[in-house]
């Protein structure tokens, strides 16, 4: 069994990280939980539960890789020079800003997670863990010319943001384009007004998408953003989806 994690994680110690686990089994895809956690050790440990199972494949919207100490990564000034268009250019990252998602991926690694984008090998390694990016796999999944904003503004902008993001995540899981079970879950979700929690869930779901996209298509339909060494990014490529 393949488990997919997606997690949003809170780059400060008192937000709640959003949660989503997709698993992969038997040619069967499933939806297998949305939430959220608080704290690195309620965090560790739900990660933990899925490595007693099965291969984990971990796709986290936050820093993982960081070198420098100020500024920026390459990957962030890459980002900017190729999403800065949509308005979808990354966060500068360095050492003083992101010290808790560096904390946690030390912590995945103790526990055997690799940082890099191989697909989970039970033989070789079983645990892989990725960094992604909402807004741009959205931008790439759905053509958008921009960024969805449902993070930014009043409770009205906020809300509107959200109903057009949720109503293109409907749409593709009613076309069976991201072809996953048990969408009871989501709908729940999805009928939900804007929350920071459930921006936080639907921001983790679409982490968790990422990584199917990624293992369904044994990685040739993604894009790697930056490298090993000083950070990187796993990106969706284009896929013309139309879903009128």
């Amino acid at each position: 069994m393949l488990y997919i994690l997606g997690i949003d994680l809170a780059w400060g110690d008192k937000n709640p990280d959003g949660l989503c686990c997709i698993s992969v089994g038997d040619n069967r895809a499933q939806i297998e939980y949305v939430g959220i956690s608080k704290g690195k050790v309620q965090l560790i440990e739900w990660v933990k539960k899925y490595t007693n199972q099965g291969k984990v494949l971990a796709m986290v919207d936050a820093p993982l890789l960081c070198l420098n100490q100020n500024g920026s990564r390459p990957v962030d000034r890459e980002s900017h020079r190729s999403f800065g268009k949509y308005k979808a250019g990354c966060y500068p990252v360095n050492k003083h800003l992101c010290r808790r998602p560096l904390e946690i991926a030390n912590c995945l690694k103790g526990f055997g997670f690799g940082i890099n984008w191989q697909l989970p090998q039970i033989d070789q390694q079983p645990y892989t863990a990725c960094e992604v990016y909402p807004h741009v796999a959205l931008i790439r999944w759905f053509n958008l010319n921009e960024r969805i904003k449902y993070k930014k503004g009043n409770l009205f902008q906020k809300n509107n943001g959200f109903s057009e993001l949720k109503q293109l995540l409907m749409k593709a899981f009613n076309n069976q384009f991201f072809a996953v079970d048990n969408l009871k879950i989501i709908q729940e979700l999805i009928a939900q007004p804007w929350s920071k929690k459930n921006e936080d869930q639907i921001d983790a779901l679409i982490c968790a998408l990422v990584g199917y996209w990624h293992w369904k298509h044994e990685g040739k339909q993604t894009e790697i953003l930056g490298d090993l060494d000083s950070g990187f990014i796993v990106v969706p490529k284009s896929c013309n989806l139309n879903l009128a």
